[in-house]
């Protein structure tokens, strides 16, 4: 039978003179359960400087997405200029007439060529 740590636990609701009755009753350790409850402890300190970490870092860690972002968009407006150029190069027209306007959330191309 699985036991839910909370179980283990007297401020969750738990009771955990019950476990270690059942443990003596069966002739097993009772330590076991002051054992579970350390490091169910120690897991939740463990979980708390985690959050607080990334808490502090949330503002690093938003740059850093929103750079990636603008790095794709940017990717992408260079890989359609490319794909572009490469077809008027199939069809041997001249290239030079491109210019690029707008930032990575306006993309746009104009060929400036006469004809």
């Amino acid at each position: 039978m699985t036991l839910d740590v909370l179980s283990f636990l007297a401020d969750k609701g738990g009771d955990p003179a019950a476990i270690k009755e059942s443990q003596r009753k069966r002739g097993l350790s009772e330590e076991i359960v002051d054992e579970v409850v350390a490091l169910y402890n120690e897991w939740i300190k463990c979980a708390s400087a985690f959050c607080s970490w990334c808490f502090a870092h949330r503002a690093c860690l938003i740059t850093r997405l929103t750079v990636g972002f603008e790095v794709q968009a940017i990717q992408k407006q260079s890989n359609g200029l490319q794909k572009e150029i490469g077809l008027k190069k199939k069809v041997r027209e001249g290239c030079d007439g491109f210019t690029l306007r707008g930032g990575p959330d306006q993309v746009a191309c104009t060929n400036n060529l006469a004809g």
